[in-house]
């Protein structure tokens, strides 16, 4: 296309004519230039000349058309540069009142995006570790993906473009996957399935993601596991159009079918079984159907499979490794079973909250009560809501415990002038300095709790900031669940307490996954201590953690 006729078509009355075309031209010659220097000075000079002339109801349409192409060719060319120039144009007052008011999600979205690459870009260039500086970029992303999928609920799934939610959802499963909090990576990319047109990118990321697992969390022995890597590999080269795709996975179908021989498995045997198991669901109960659907079993087996075996809450420490099974790690066991058996009544305080089954065991009929029912439920709600906040508070306590921090003497040496030393929750655990960078060096489950605490607490980048004050309200205040406001007392609807303890549940359970991962990755500094230097050196292979 030769550039007097894209002036001519910008010159048109038709924004979306001339965009059309403007984006085609723009993205065949990103595609097609082999360095950046091939297609810099084209691509500045047409977007400057497509902002100066676009008409006035078109500017900010046109923003929103320069950082697409813009986030195109940054990552292709991993350009941290160009990244860095969008997040501050979008950010200056000349473009953000305007945007975010008008375009929130394409803002929030835009803004995630950049982050996301940057972090990534970043992270593949020098040697990395977890701790809380390093973490910044990822943790922004995610707050602003976080956003976009939160005005979506807030508008009760209308008036925001359902494409635009599928992207915001398969990138926040990608700042999971970098900040190893597997199981959220698992429920947005399934989530996201639900809005996206073209799901071949969102099945390739399960793949990956359902591969990593298997490496980083003692399931590489997991003959399901590994069956559903391939059966997503297969199914991306039956969708895809991207040719690197195809060819990375067909290497890891090969390298997977050659782990499950190694494991002494056969493909035919696995995936008998598996239809087998899968039959059995045909009997499942109402609760059962809604805590699959809900990814509200506490089981390893359910990261991948919705089978039988996934409804056991038969989260454990011990596996098949070695490292996992020292007496170290058996005085931990029974804290995690408190931690799980928590989860089991939150869990089910929120369903008989929200579904319409017969509320049993509450004497409702002898209840005199206007709109028991409801009311019953919605006391329900509040309690699974508070139930999580006291479940991430055990798991604060329970991280001292691994690493072997005093916290109280570190305290007390840190507050020597006032009476007494705070209290410590999971959410401001992190701020008094007791946990240093060399934690989060030797255990990456310290960086995923981390950021699981900084999606709560009420710092600027916070994405649940929110779930504090209805937490406050519902401990020390009166919090009343009703459509309409009161001014005397706190009020929520039925229909955002659910939304909210719904991703407070995902959220607390990710918690207790990431905390069972961390312990096992800790056994493995423990159990190497314990060993003699020889069997350490040649008998000792499970150390692919």
């Amino acid at each position: 296309m030769e550039r007097k006729l894209i002036t001519d078509i910008i010159k048109q009355e038709d924004f979306a004519s001339w965009s059309r075309y403007i984006r085609k031209y723009l993205s065949i010659e990103i595609s097609n230039a082999r360095s950046k220097e091939e297609v810099k000075t084209t691509i500045n000079d047409l977007l400057e000349y497509c902002i100066i002339n676009s008409k006035k109801k078109d500017k900010l349409k046109t923003y929103l058309l320069s950082y697409s192409l813009l986030i195109n060719y940054a990552f292709k060319f991993e350009c941290v540069e160009t990244l860095d120039n969008i997040i501050a144009n979008i950010n200056s007052d000349q473009v953000k009142q305007l945007l975010f008011g008008k375009w929130p999600v394409h803002a929030n979205l835009y803004l995630g995006k950049c982050l996301f690459y940057k972090f990534n870009f970043l992270k593949d260039q020098k040697k990395f570790d977890y701790n809380p500086i390093n973490l910044k970029d990822i943790i922004h992303a995610k707050y602003f993906l976080f956003r976009t999928y939160s005005n979506f609920l807030d508008k009760c799934y209308e008036s925001v473009d359902r494409k635009l939610i599928g992207e915001s959802l398969e990138l926040l499963a990608g700042c999971f996957v970098q900040l190893n909090r597997w199981f959220e990576a698992q429920y947005y990319l399934r989530l996201a399935k639900k809005y996206s047109d073209d799901i071949s990118n969102i099945v390739y990321l399960q793949a990956r993601n359902l591969d990593a697992i298997s490496k980083a969390t003692c399931l590489d022995y997991s003959g399901l596991l590994l069956l559903q890597v391939i059966d997503y590999c297969r199914e991306t080269y039956e969708s895809s159009n991207y040719v690197q795709q195809i060819e990375q996975l067909k290497k890891l179908e090969l390298n997977t079918i050659k782990k499950i021989a190694n494991i002494g498995l056969k493909i035919e045997e696995l995936r008998a079984y598996k239809n087998k198991v899968t039959k059995l669901n045909e009997k499942d109960s109402e609760y059962i159907i809604f805590c699959k659907e809900k990814m509200l079993f506490l089981s390893e087996h359910s990261l991948f499979c919705n089978c039988k075996l996934a409804h056991n809450d038969d989260l454990k420490i011990s596996t098949k490794h070695r490292h996992t099974r020292i007496e170290w790690v058996k005085r931990l066991e029974e804290i995690v079973d408190n931690l799980v058996c928590d989860f089991i009544i939150a869990r089910q305080h929120y369903y008989y909250g929200t579904s319409k089954s017969r509320l049993l065991g509450f004497n409702i009929s002898l209840i005199q009560r206007d709109e028991k029912h409801s009311k019953i439920r919605a006391a329900l709600l509040k309690k699974s809501f508070k139930s999580c906040y006291s479940i991430l508070d055990q798991i604060g306590m329970m991280i001292f415990q691994i690493l072997n921090i005093d916290y109280e003497n570190k305290l007390k040496q840190q507050c020597r002038e006032k009476s007494s030393p705070p209290k410590l929750y999971f959410l401001n655990m992190w701020d008094f300095d007791l946990i240093d960078d060399s934690y989060f060096k030797s255990n990456v489950y310290l960086g995923s709790l981390y950021s699981i605490a900084k999606d709560l607490d009420r710092t600027k980048y916070s994405a649940l900031k929110g779930f504090k004050t209805i937490r406050n309200a519902l401990e020390h205040k009166i919090l009343l669940v009703r459509n309409e406001k009161n001014d005397e007392y706190e009020t929520i609807t039925n229909l955002r307490l659910s939304q909210k303890t719904e991703l407070l549940l995902i959220l607390t359970k990710s918690a207790i996954f990431s905390l069972v991962y961390m312990i096992r990755q800790e056994s493995i500094n423990i159990y190497n201590s314990s060993i003699t230097k020889d069997l350490e050196t040649n008998n000792y292979e499970e150390h692919d953690y």
